[in-house]
């Protein structure tokens, strides 16, 4: 984009974020490697989702405590303390998250239905909060 063209632009997506009303400002919306809502939301959504799974599927509650610690700060929007309980959370290994087969609870599943679900929320929970940890974790 030309000078020009960007400044146009920006006008453009401060008309708008005034008209919605967004309080950020544009370099922070739209910066490569900046916080945004859009971020903690994509991240909320997938532990939502995972929870939701873990509980449909009788998953011990102890263990989801720290993972709904972290959604509601993300709900909260402290992404600092929503990847503190991130980190509290054993994903892999003997005895993590990923170690957990679920159980066939729906006439639809199958047992590799049921693990491949699980796998794919999981995968996808920890690939998006891993891009809030610090760049050396």
């Amino acid at each position: 984009m030309s000078g020009s063209e960007s400044s146009g632009f920006n006008r453009w997506v401060a008309q708008w974020k005034f008209r919605l009303g967004f309080k950020a400002d544009t370099e922070a919306l739209f910066s490569p490697g900046r916080y945004n809502d859009l971020h903690m939301h994509k991240q909320g959504r997938s532990t939502r989702a995972l929870i939701k799974f873990c509980e449909e599927h009788h998953y011990p509650p102890d263990e989801l405590r720290e993972m709904k610690v972290c959604l509601r700060w993300l709900t909260l929007g402290s992404i600092k303390r929503a990847v503190e309980g991130y980190n509290r959370i054993s994903i892999r290994g003997s005895g993590s998250l990923s170690d957990w087969q679920p159980p066939v609870v729906f006439d639809y599943e199958t047992p590799e239905y049921a693990q491949a679900v699980f796998e794919a929320l999981t995968t996808q929970w920890e690939l998006l909060m891993k891009l809030s940890l610090p760049k050396s974790e």
